[in-house]
C-alpha cells in the first residue's frame, strides 16, 4: 500500500512539474519588436529541444487551421516578414526533439502591426481582366493583393449573352511575377467568341482594404483574346502539329513567307499547269471518235 500511495504522489509532482514547466516555457514566447511589416520573437531555451518552428495565421487555430508556418528554425530568435500593416495575426511556437518528435506547443499569442504612414492608401480597384488560357483568367487590380485572404476572395463570372452560363473559381492565386495581379482558375471552358463579366465581390490588398462593391469592381473578357496567340498546350510539340497540317500538301507550307511567289501564281493559273499523259491520252480517244463520226457521216451521204 505504501509503495502504490508513493507511486501515485510521485506522480501527480511530476505531472504538475511537467505542466509548470511547460506553461513557464509557454509563456517566454513573445513579440520583441513589433513592426508594421515584420515581427521580432525570443523565447528560452529548452533542455533537449533540437529545432522550432512558428505557426501563424489571420484567424486563431480555435476556429480554423493555421495556413502559414516557418522554416525550422534552430535558435531561440526569429523575425518574421512579409507581414500586413495593421493586421492581427495569431502564433504558436512548437519546439521538437533530436527525433523530430514535437515536444513542446506553446500558447497561442496575438501580435497586431502598427500602421504605416510610408503606406499610402488608395482604394482598391479591379483594372482589367484577360483570358490567359481557356480555363485561366488574370485579374489586375490597382494595388498589391493580400496573399492571406485567400479563403475570403468571392467573385461572380457569367456569360453575357447566357446568364445561366455561371463560371465558378476553383482556385485564385496572387502572381508570382506581379502581385497586383490575381490568376482564377475555373471550373470549365469559357465559351468561344462569348464576352463575360466578372464581378469582384470580396478581396483584401496588402493594406487589409477590401473592394468597394460595385465599384470599380467590373471587367470583361472575352475568348478571342488568346484564340490568335495562345499555342495548343494539348498538342504534342509545335513541329508536330506543323509537320500534320502539312501531310497533305506533301510537307510544304505554301503560307510560309520563304515560299517564291511565283510558286503560288503559276500554281494559280491551270492554264500554265503542264499536260498529263491522262490528260494526253483522253483528247486522243476524242478525236479519234469525232474524225470517225465524220467520216461515218459523209460515207452514208456518198
Amino acid at each position: 500500500m505504501f509503495n502504490k500511495f508513493f507511486n501515485r504522489i510521485a506522480l501527480v509532482f511530476i505531472s504538475f512539474f511537467i505542466v509548470l514547466n511547460i506553461s513557464s516555457v509557454s509563456a517566454e514566447f513573445k513579440a520583441a519588436t513589433t513592426k508594421s511589416t515584420s515581427v521580432d520573437f525570443t523565447w528560452e531555451a529548452v533542455d533537449k529541444v533540437f529545432i522550432y518552428k512558428i505557426n501563424y495565421w489571420v484567424d486563431s487555430s480555435k476556429d480554423v487551421a493555421y495556413d502559414k508556418n516557418t522554416d525550422f528554425i534552430d535558435s531561440t530568435s526569429y523575425t518574421l516578414f512579409d507581414l500586413t500593416p495593421w493586421t492581427s495575426y495569431y502564433l504558436t511556437l512548437v519546439w521538437y526533439d533530436e527525433l523530430w518528435n514535437e515536444s513542446y506547443k506553446s500558447n497561442e499569442i496575438m501580435v497586431t502591426t502598427p500602421w504605416s504612414d510610408s503606406w499610402k492608401s488608395k482604394a482598391l480597384v479591379l483594372e482589367d481582366a484577360n483570358l490567359v488560357w481557356k480555363n485561366k483568367v488574370e485579374l489586375s487590380f490597382s494595388n498589391e493583393i493580400n496573399e492571406l485572404s485567400a479563403e475570403e476572395r468571392e467573385f461572380r463570372i457569367e456569360n453575357i449573352k447566357d446568364t445561366n452560363d455561371i463560371l465558378e473559381v476553383l482556385e485564385s492565386e496572387v502572381s508570382k511575377t506581379n502581385k497586383k495581379n490575381l490568376i482564377l482558375t475555373l471550373d470549365k471552358e469559357v465559351v468561344i467568341w462569348n464576352e463575360y463579366k466578372i464581378v469582384v465581390l470580396n478581396i483584401r490588398d496588402v493594406l487589409n482594404q477590401n473592394i468597394e462593391f460595385w465599384v470599380d469592381s467590373e471587367a470583361t473578357f472575352v475568348w478571342s483574346e488568346i484564340d490568335e496567340t495562345m499555342p495548343d498546350l494539348n498538342a504534342a510539340t509545335e513541329e508536330e502539329a506543323v509537320e500534320g497540317d502539312n501531310w497533305e500538301l506533301g510537307w510544304v507550307d505554301l503560307n510560309a513567307a520563304d515560299v517564291d511567289p511565283s510558286v503560288l501564281t503559276e500554281a494559280e493559273d491551270t492554264k500554265n499547269l503542264p499536260k498529263t499523259w491522262p490528260e494526253q491520252v483522253l483528247i486522243f480517244i476524242l478525236a479519234f471518235v469525232l474524225s470517225w463520226v465524220i467520216f461515218v457521216y459523209r460515207f452514208r451521204r456518198v
